[in-house]
């Protein structure tokens, strides 16, 4: 009987601790996410941006491709002022396999 209550206490209070858990981190990985800046680097237009982040993309410069992407996962535009057909649900797989791409290039330290 008693090994029972001390397991049950034990049980609950590890619930409690892996619940703290999950919690610090989605908070953590939340005000992370808050640094994001929706401005287009270097005072050039969406669209000049638009179009260096899709050549270098296809051209697997990915971190190059991703200076000039990273803008609008913060913006989220609608459109691209010259560029009619400008689809933003198009450009999540894109920079979905951006960091990808970096990430297997890179070392694990």
């Amino acid at each position: 009987m008693f090994t029972y209550v001390t397991h049950l206490i034990m049980h609950k209070t590890m619930r409690k601790i892996l619940l703290l858990s999950g919690i610090l981190l989605v908070s953590s990985l939340s005000v992370q996410a808050q640094d994001c800046n929706p401005e287009v680097p270097d005072g050039i237009g969406e669209l000049a941006a638009f179009s260096l982040f899709n050549t270098n993309y296809k051209n697997k410069d990915y971190e190059f491709a991703l200076r000039y992407g990273r803008w609008m996962i913060c913006k989220k535009p609608d459109s691209i002022e010259g560029y009619p057909s400008f689809n933003l649900e198009r450009q999540w797989d894109k920079l979905i396999n951006i960091y990808t791409q970096i990430g297997k290039s890179k070392e694990d330290p």
